[in-house]
Order: C-alpha cells, then sequence, then structure tokens
C-alpha cells in the first residue's frame, strides 16, 4: 500500500481501530453480510483433547530418549552403533528405549493418569489387571 501498511483486512482491522482478532472478524462478517459460526463446544473439548494426547506422546518420547541415553541404554546404544548409527543420529531423530519393565513408562508419566496413558496407547488396560506399559524392552524410532 502507499501507506505502508501491509498484511490483510483482519490485520488492518486490529492494527488501526484496536480490535481484537475475533471482533475485527465479527465486524468484517457483519460488513460482508455474513455471520460468524458460533462457538463449538465439542470442537473445543475435541482440540484440547488432543493437546493433552500431543503433551503426553511428547513426555513419553523424551522419557524414551533419556532411558536410552542413560546408563540403562548402553547396551541399545551399541546395538546401534554395531547397526551404524552414530550418536548424532540417534539424538536428531530422537531414537528411544523402552526398558524391559511393566510400569517404568506409567510411573514416569503418573501425572498424566491411567486413563490418558491407555487413550495415547502408551499402556495396556486388561480388565481386573492394572493397566501396564505397552512398549518393553524395544528400541523406539519415531
Amino acid at each position: 500500500f502507499g501507506c505502508s501498511a501491509h498484511g490483510d483486512a483482519i490485520r488492518w482491522m486490529t492494527d488501526q481501530r484496536g480490535l481484537s482478532f475475533m471482533d475485527a472478524i465479527k465486524e468484517l462478517a457483519a460488513e460482508a453480510g455474513m455471520e460468524v459460526p458460533a462457538a463449538d463446544p465439542k470442537a473445543a473439548q475435541r482440540a484440547e483433547k488432543a493437546n493433552s494426547l500431543y503433551d503426553v506422546m511428547t513426555a513419553a518420547q523424551a522419557w524414551f530418549v533419556t532411558q536410552l541415553l542413560g546408563v540403562e541404554g548402553s547396551a541399545a546404544r551399541g546395538y546401534l552403533k554395531q547397526r551404524g548409527f552414530t550418536e548424532q543420529t540417534i539424538r536428531d531423530f530422537g531414537f528411544g528405549l523402552a526398558p524391559d519393565n511393566r510400569t517404568g513408562l506409567k510411573t514416569a508419566l503418573k501425572q498424566f493418569g491411567d486413563p490418558m496413558l491407555i487413550e495415547a496407547g502408551l499402556l495396556i488396560s486388561v480388565d481386573g489387571k492394572a493397566p501396564y506399559d505397552r512398549f518393553r524392552g524395544r528400541l523406539l524410532i519415531p
């Protein structure tokens, strides 16, 4: 633009008129004769749940990496080295180790609770038994 402004109509409304993003959307929609759909509470719940599952998986992956790089992961690191993987490759790609333990991950991620870990596929739930780690005694390559 000749006035050195840049961006789209929404940005112009927020910058020049001091409107919030949603207020700018509503005003532009009204000027165009359109209606802004009402917020869907179920969509918000699904998004929150997806974010929670993402957080669980991120924490699990970080824990698996820590296990591989720790003392317990020395044999697995030796195997990877024998297969031609460098330490840099292992770190860059986030290789991990699930120790041969039925409750290691469950204990490490207890702040998320068993239901969330089960939904993420990290724990196995069998009727009448306590949930246990799905991945045990294996290398994990995301």
